[in-house]
């Protein structure tokens, strides 16, 4: 997530902390003989009032720093702002990086915490690249031994088969080995080991194929309960056939980081579309070839 979306976000717990502790020890007597209750300038009811609006009011504050600081690094990047505002969560950006269209997309979910109804919203952001052509099949590519670890990750069942490819790599179902190698071109290689580059690419729209890697118990199981698990992961793996994205949790304020995730998205797009205008090169002349056998 980046050091300073960790300050900034943790600022409310840190005025808690300092307001809250201190106050909780001299009203409830634990601070005597050094300080008595009796000594503090307002009732403990109206202490109590005064650091809820202090948490409210930091709260508010850390936001706006969190999105002014993500507005700083977009547009340092010669990015464009997207909606978003002081109580509209943070914006989403779109730009272009050697000429091929790019976006940075955030939103907020809400995840139930257990006990009495209790919630929590995490941040995300995904940084999308595009390609010249949709994918008929897409693909997740991680990094080897990262497993379950990478962001990538996050929805894809532990069942999914992974395979090895190329030097460190690996992804999701061994049908998408052939491909994963051809785009594993040494520029897509540097692109992903600098610091602050993803640790995993979703390729195109993977739910197809990551849905024929899982075990055949699994993927063949049938009835309400197995359509519904299908459906359930077809909703959270799913993307845009027609991009090359990276997801992750939190905001990337550091410009660096941001820069590197998006070098990394255009670089893998880069290489996927010449792989695949080969493909269709070869496609052509092998058509070629077989109208010229039958003419002669």
């Amino acid at each position: 997530m980046g050091w300073k979306y960790n300050l900034y976000s943790a600022l409310p717990i840190f005025v808690f902390l300092i307001l809250g502790v201190p106050a909780a020890l001299i009203y409830s007597g634990n601070a005597e003989p050094y300080v008595e209750a009796s000594q503090m300038p307002v009732h403990a009811g109206y202490g109590f009032i005064g650091l809820i609006g202090s948490v409210f009011a930091t709260a508010i504050f850390s936001g706006i720093l969190v999105n002014r600081s993500f507005v700083r690094t977009g547009k340092s990047l010669g990015l464009s702002k997207e909606g978003g505002g002081l109580f509209g969560g943070p914006p989403n950006f779109v730009g272009e990086k050697r000429g091929r269209p790019v976006r940075v997309e955030t939103w907020k979910e809400r995840h139930s915490s257990g006990g009495e109804g209790g919630t929590s919203t995490t941040t995300h952001t995904r940084v999308l690249a595009e390609l010249d052509r949709p994918m008929s099949e897409g693909f997740i590519l991680i990094e080897e031994g990262s497993g379950s670890d990478a962001d990538a990750m996050d929805d894809v069942p532990d069942e999914a088969e992974v395979v090895p490819v190329g030097d460190g790599y690996a992804v999701i179902g061994a049908a998408n080995e052939p491909i994963a190698r051809e785009i594993l071109t040494q520029e897509v290689d540097l692109a992903l080991q600098v610091p602050g580059s993803p640790d995993g690419v979703t390729v195109g729209d993977p739910a197809e194929t990551i849905l024929d890697a899982l075990p055949e118990d699994l993927s063949t199981m049938g009835g309400f309960f197995g359509n519904a698990i299908e459906e359930r992961l077809r909703e959270e793996i799913s993307a845009d056939p027609a991009t090359v994205s990276d997801e992750r949790r939190g905001l990337p304020l550091v410009t660096d980081r941001l820069e590197a995730r998006i070098d990394a998205m255009v670089t893998v797009a880069e290489a996927v579309d010449a792989a695949d205008a080969a493909k269709r090169r070869t496609g052509a002349e092998q058509t070629t070839g077989d109208g010229a056998e039958r003419a002669a």
